[in-house]
């Protein structure tokens, strides 16, 4: 196990599954905040993939159960339309299954997050290839944005240094 510390002495394991269990019991606004702190105050590459997977995972599943939750929304307004011309247009269990299938996938979120958290802890990973493919390039282009920053500063210190010099002469 790497004992790895952040800046503020806290394992970056623990900050790992903190972002996973923040996500999945505390929302969307703890999370930003402690993903804001990973990636500006933080040099760790792999807590660095661990937020962008946690946000990715995140999305992508309460997409896929807000979709399914479109499904009766869908028959509802074919139904409405129908109504119109004194018809109806019902599918009776579609109710209960789109209700159980947005429950399953909650339910998987819940399990799949606690799980990831928890082998965060030990800054271990769970391939998920779609996230950790999304989550490898986010913070690549992080990372190359923040050094062509440092690059720029540089040569501006460097032209400033050169100016300097050559006012003096």
């Amino acid at each position: 196990m790497n004992n790895s510390k952040t800046n503020i002495g806290i394992s970056a394991g623990l900050i790992g599954a903190a972002l996973y269990l923040t996500l999945l019991f505390g929302g969307y606004t703890p999370f930003l905040f402690l993903a804001a702190y990973v990636f500006l105050k933080e040099d760790n590459a792999w807590l660095k993939k661990i937020a962008v997977k946690a946000f990715t995972l995140s999305i992508c599943l309460s997409l896929l159960a807000e979709a399914v939750g479109l499904i009766p929304d869908a028959i509802s307004l074919v139904d409405r339309l129908f109504s119109i011309f004194k018809g109806s247009f019902s599918i009776p269990f579609i109710s209960s299954l789109i209700s159980f299938v947005t429950s399953a996938i909650y339910f998987i979120k819940t399990i799949v997050f606690i799980v990831l958290g928890l082998q965060a802890v030990k800054m271990l990973d769970i391939p998920i290839p779609f996230a950790d493919k999304i989550a490898e390039s986010a913070v690549t282009a992080a990372d190359n944005a923040v050094a062509a920053k440092k690059e720029e500063k540089t040569v501006k210190a460097e032209e400033a240094e050169e100016n300097s010099v050559n006012l003096t002469k």
